[in-house]
């Protein structure tokens, strides 16, 4: 047999049977952190990043640089962390999928969620980020138990309130920016909608 290095799509079918291959039923605690977007995107898109053409080159380079790096780092921590306690943990992070967007990710991830997830674990700043905010509402309309990263609960009351907040302090920082003002308004309509 030829061992070759063509690429192979996988469907979510295919990648749910791959993590049923580690991880047996409801077992495992889902980390839930934000990725492209989340407070380190806010401060970097009022600093630097509304400077770049959206898309451009030199925008996703410095996205992928000064957000996701960042945020890679926080939710890396988070999982080591909670590994420690012996707990089996699934980290969203770490795949990487040609072709998929937000969209792509946050419905596989649902799904996995709905799978393999008995608990949920929020990584700090987690209500800036939309990927974040519907896994968290799926998590609490699903029974899960979710908590923070120093294993504090968190209720739906408490995670909307924190949306809320996140959504003003959007606001504020972002008022000369319509982008930031759309990404406050989707945040406060998540909130309303529980």
């Amino acid at each position: 047999m030829e061992n070759s290095r063509q690429s192979v799509a996988l469907n979510d079918d295919q990648l749910l049977q791959a993590i049923a291959c580690v991880v047996d039923g409801k077992t495992a605690t889902y980390v839930s952190g934000p990725i492209t977007t989340g407070q380190h995107f806010i401060n970097w898109y009022v600093h630097a990043g509304f400077r770049l053409g959206h898309g451009s080159e030199a925008y996703l380079e410095a996205l992928r640089r000064d957000v996701v790096a960042v945020n890679q780092k926080m939710i890396a921590e988070v999982t080591r962390q909670t590994r420690g306690t012996g707990r089996l943990v699934i980290e969203p992070a770490t795949l990487e999928v040609n072709g998929w967007g937000q969209t792509d990710y946050v419905s596989f991830w649902l799904k996995v969620i709905d799978t393999f997830a008995s608990e949920m674990v929020m990584v700090p700043q987690w209500q800036y980020s939309l990927g974040c905010c519907a896994e968290f509402r799926h998590a609490i309309d699903g029974g899960l138990t979710v908590k923070d990263h120093r294993g504090e609960h968190i209720d739906r009351a408490t995670g909307m309130n924190m949306l809320l907040d996140a959504a003003k302090d959007i606001e504020a920082r972002g008022r000369d920016f319509e982008f930031l003002i759309k990404l406050a308004a989707r945040l406060s309509r998540f909130a309303d909608q529980h």
